[in-house]
C-alpha cells in the first residue's frame, strides 16, 4: 500500500487558535507532534497515561527527524507488514537508508522484525504473484493459470494434507513448517509497528479528536489509526489555507474519560466499531453478528453497571462517554440482527437499552430508535403485542418528552399494532393505496386486537396511542400532472425523470426545448413560469438553517461557554444540538429572537436604495461579508449569490415566520433541522413567499414533514402541498 492510499482527508470545520506559530504549510509530522504535546499537556486527560505511556511519548519525541517520518508512515497505514527490500522510503526522506532508520526505531521498541506472530495466510498474502507460482512448484502444485487467491488456498492446502508422494519423507508437520520457511525465505527481512506503541499513540489521537470522531464511509480496509490520522489532515488544509473555518475558543472544563480503565474501554469499543462498519457495508452479517456476539458482555456491562454513567456531565457530552458509545454499538447490533431476520435476538438487544437508567439522559433519536424497532420487531415479526405494547406504556412519561415527528411516527406504529386509527391516521396524510390495504388487513384481524384489550385496558391504549401527539393541521394539495418518458407500467415501479418543454426562440421545428428533470426541479420550473414567482429554490431544510446561522452566527460562535468548543475541527458547537445553548443563554437568545421578530423594513429611496439601513439586514449583510465560505455548519454558501439575495429572502418570508422557525433550531437543531418543504419561492417586488412539499408517485410525508407543516401552518407560512401524476408523454396534452 502505497502512502498517498492513507492521505485523503475527511471534511470537517477547525480554528487555529491553538496551532503553533511558524509556517502556515505544516508538515504531518509536526502536526502529530503537536497533537501529542497538546493532549499530554491538558489537564483534562491527565489522569489517562501512565507513566510508562509518557515514556513512550518522549521517545517518539527525540527520535531524528526522518525515524519519525518513517514511523508515522507506517503508523496511518492499514497494513501491518511489510517487506524490506520493496519498501519505498517517504518522499521526504533524503539521503538516508532504511537499514539505519530501521535499526534507530527497533532499538526503540517502535518496529519488530518478528514475524512469529503472523499466520501462514498473512505471510503468504505478502508474496507477488511470481513468488508464489515458485512455492507452488516446490510443492509439486498444478498451479497453472490459477489466480492469486487460488494459488494461496492451494499452498494451505498443502501444509494441512500432505501428498502421497511426501508420505515416507515428510510428516505433516515437517511439510507445514517447510511451508512457513520457505515463504518466510522468500519474503526476506520483513517488519511490522509494535502493537502496544502504536495503541499508546492512537489513543492520544482519539482523545485529541474526542467529540471530532466520527465514522465515515470507505470502500477499503480502513485502520482506526488511519481514521485518527484524518483530524490531523484536516487541520493541515486548514493551516494551508483550502479551507477556512469558525474562530471560536476551546474551553474544556469537564473530563469525558475519566481514568485509563475508562480510556481503554473506549479505545477497545471504537476499533469495534470500525470493524462492524467494515464488514456490516461490506455486506458480511453473519460476521459482523459474531464479532458482535464476542463484546456484548461489555456493552451490557458499560450500559447496566452505575459506575460508568455520566450525569455529572452537561447533557450535550454524555454521547461523548463511554456509555454513549455503547448503546451507538447495540444501535448497530439491532440493525445487524435484522438485516439476518434474527428478530428475538434484535428484541433483547433492545430491551437492554430500554430497561437502562441511561434512557432518560438518552438523546430523543436513540430513544425514538429503539421504541420504534421494539414495536416493530417484537410487536410484529414476534407477534408479541401485548409485551411489546406493555413496555412501551411504561416509557409513556419519557416518550411525552420526545420530539413531535418522533412521537408521531410512534403513534403511527401502536396504530397498527392495535389496530385503532389515530387523528392524525384519518387525515389526508396518511392517504396511500398501500398504506390504505395494509390497514385494511390489520382492521380485520379480530382475534389479535381482543386479545390486545384482554391484557391492556381500552383507555390505557387510547392514552398511549391518541394522547402522545394532537392531531396536526393540514395543508391544502394541488395536483398536476407531468409528463415523463416512462411507460404506464414503470411509473411508480420507481422514480420516473420527467419532460419540461418550453419555447425557446434559437430552438428548431416547433420551437420547443425539452429537458428531463426530477420531479421537485420539474415543480419549480412550473411554480415559477405558472405562478408568477420571481425566485425560487429547491434547498429544502438547507435554506433555512442558511437563514439561521447567519442571524445567529455571532452568538453561536462568538459566546465563550465551557465545552461547547471541545476540540479543534468541530463543524457546531456541541450544545446546539440538544437545546442547551438555548437553556444557558435563555435571555441573549430570546433577545435576538426579538429583534428578528419586531424587524421593520427601512423605506428606500432611489438614493438609498442600496444603504441597509436596518439591524436584521445589517447582521445578514455582516455575517455573510465576513465569513463567506467558512465551514460551519447549516450553511450552503452557494444558495446565494450575493448577501443581498438572502436579505431579500428574509423580509419576502416574514421577520415573525423566521423568528418562528429559528425559535425552533436553535432550541432542538438535531431534530428541526431536517423535513422543511422541498420548494422555497418568492418574488421581492410583491414581498411573497410560499414553501412547496412536493411528492411524486407512491411518495408520502415523512412524520419530520408533517409536524414541520403542522408548526409552519401555526406560524402562518403559505405552505402546500404539491402531488405530481406522472403521465407517458403519448397521453400527456402540454398546455400551451
Amino acid at each position: 500500500m502505497n502512502s498517498e492510499a492513507d492521505e485523503s482527508p475527511v471534511l470537517s470545520d477547525d480554528n487555529a487558535e491553538f496551532l503553533p506559530d511558524g509556517t502556515s504549510r505544516l508538515s504531518f509530522r509536526q502536526l502529530f507532534l503537536f497533537a501529542i504535546d497538546h493532549v499530554s499537556n491538558e489537564p483534562c486527560f491527565a489522569n489517562l497515561f501512565s507513566n510508562d505511556d509518557t515514556d513512550l511519548i518522549d521517545k517518539l519525541i527525540h527520535l531524528s527527524e526522518n525515524s519519525q517520518i518513517l514511523y508515522l508512515n507506517l503508523f496511518r497505514r492499514s497494513r501491518k507488514l511489510f517487506r524490506s527490500k520493496t519498501f519505498r522510503l517517504p518522499h521526504e526522506i533524503n539521503g538516508e537508508n532504511i537499514e539505519s532508520l530501521c535499526t534507530e526505531l527497533t532499538e526503540n521498541g517502535f518496529i519488530s522484525f518478528d514475524v512469529d506472530c503472523f499466520s501462514d495466510t498473512e505471510l503468504l498474502y505478502m508474496l507477488g504473484k511470481n513468488d508464489l507460482v515458485n512455492l507452488a512448484a516446490l510443492f509439486k502444485l498444478p498451479v497453472k493459470n490459477s489466480g492469486r487467491r487460488a494459488i494461496i488456498n492451494a499452498l494451505l492446502r498443502s501444509s494441512r494434507h500432505p501428498s502421497l508422494l511426501n508420505f515416507f519423507t515428510s510428516p505433516r508437520s515437517v511439510n507445514k513448517s517447510r511451508l512457513r520457511a520457505l515463504t518466510e525465505r522468500s519474503l526476506g527481512p520483513c517488519f511490522s509497528v509494535v502493537k502496544a506503541y502504536a495503541d499508546v499513540l492512537s489513543q492520544t489521537l482519539l482523545c485529541f479528536s474526542l467529540t471530532w470522531m466520527k465514522p465515515f464511509a470507505f470502500t477499503r480496509t480502513i485502520s482506526l489509526k488511519a481514521v485518527l490520522c484524518n483530524h490531523i489532515y484536516e487541520i493541515r488544509r486548514m493551516r494551508s489555507g483550502a479551507v477556512s473555518f469558525p474562530a471560536y475558543a476551546i474551553c474544556r472544563k469537564s473530563i469525558i474519560l475519566r481514568n485509563r480503565e475508562e480510556l481503554s474501554k473506549f479505545f477497545e469499543l471504537w476499533n469495534f466499531r470500525q470493524q462492524l462498519d467494515w464488514l456490516t457495508m461490506r455486506s458480511k452479517l453473519a460476521q459482523a453478528y459474531e464479532h458482535f456476539q464476542k463484546d456484548l458482555d461489555l456493552l451490557r456491562t458499560v450500559i447496566e453497571n452505575p459506575t460508568f454513567h455520566r450525569g455529572d456531565l452537561p447533557r450535550f457530552l454524555q454521547r461523548f462517554a463511554l456509555p454513549g458509545l455503547a448503546v451507538r454499538l447495540v444501535r448497530i447490533g439491532v440493525e445487524i440482527c435484522e438485516r439476518l431476520r434474527k428478530y428475538h435476538e434484535a428484541v433483547e438487544l433492545i430491551l437492554i437499552v430500554l430497561s437502562s437508567d441511561l434512557l432518560t439522559s438518552t438523546s430523543c433519536r436513540t430513544v425514538y430508535f429503539f421504541v420504534k424497532r421494539l414495536l416493530l420487531d417484537q410487536g410484529t415479526h414476534c407477534s408479541d403485542p401485548v409485551a411489546c405494547l406493555k413496555k412501551v406504556e411504561s416509557l409513556l412519561p419519557i416518550l411525552r418528552g420526545l420530539h413531535p415527528g418522533h412521537r408521531l411516527e410512534i403513534q403511527r406504529q401502536i396504530g397498527r399494532l392495535i389496530g385503532e386509527k389515530s387523528d392524525n391516521e384519518l387525515s389526508h396524510f396518511w392517504r396511500g393505496k398501500n398504506e390504505s390495504s395494509r390497514s385494511s388487513k390489520r382492521d380485520g384481524d379480530s382475534s389479535l386486537k381482543e386479545e390486545i384489550m384482554a391484557d391492556i385496558p381500552l383507555d390505557n391504549m387510547k392514552e398511549l396511542k391518541n394522547e402522545l401527539l394532537s392531531r396536526l393541521k393540514c395543508a391544502s394539495v394541488v395536483n398536476l400532472s407531468a409528463p415523463t418518458s416512462a411507460s404506464s407500467m414503470d411509473i411508480g415501479a420507481n422514480r420516473p425523470f420527467y419532460l419540461w418543454m418550453e419555447l425557446d426562440k434559437d430552438a428548431t421545428g416547433d420551437g420547443l426545448t425539452t429537458s428531463i428533470l426530477q420531479v421537485e426541479t420539474w415543480a419549480l420550473k412550473h411554480y415559477l413560469r405558472n405562478e408568477k414567482f420571481e425566485k425560487g429554490l429547491h434547498a429544502e431544510s438547507r435554506i433555512y438553517t442558511t437563514l439561521f446561522v447567519l442571524l445567529f452566527y455571532d452568538l453561536l460562535y462568538g459566546v465563550d461557554r465551557p465545552d461547547a468548543f471541545y476540540c479543534m475541527c468541530q463543524p457546531a458547537p456541541l450544545d446546539l444540538f440538544a437545546g442547551d445553548f438555548y437553556m444557558s443563554h435563555r435571555d441573549l437568545v430570546e433577545g435576538r429572537l426579538e429583534m428578528i421578530s419586531a424587524a421593520k423594513r427601512s423605506s428606500q429611496t432611489p438614493e438609498t436604495e442600496s444603504v441597509v439601513t436596518d439591524p436584521v439586514s445589517q447582521l445578514l449583510i455582516v455575517t455573510w461579508t465576513e465569513h463567506k465560505d467558512e465551514q460551519c455548519i447549516g450553511i450552503g454558501w452557494n444558495l446565494f449569490p450575493d448577501g443581498e439575495s438572502d436579505i431579500e429572502l428574509f423580509w419576502c418570508l416574514g421577520p415573525q415566520l423566521v423568528a418562528s422557525i429559528c425559535r425552533l433550531l436553535i432550541s432542538d437543531y438535531a431534530n428541526w433541522s431536517s423535513g422543511l418543504p422541498d420548494l422555497t419561492l418568492w418574488s421581492p417586488s410583491s414581498g411573497k413567499a410560499k414553501l412547496v412539499e412536493v411528492k411524486g408517485p407512491g411518495d408520502q410525508l415523512s412524520s419530520q414533514q408533517m409536524v414541520w407543516i403542522d408548526k409552519l401552518l401555526s406560524f402562518g407560512a403559505d405552505v402546500e402541498i404539491c402531488s405530481v401524476a406522472a403521465v407517458p408523454r403519448n397521453r400527456y396534452q402540454h398546455n400551451q
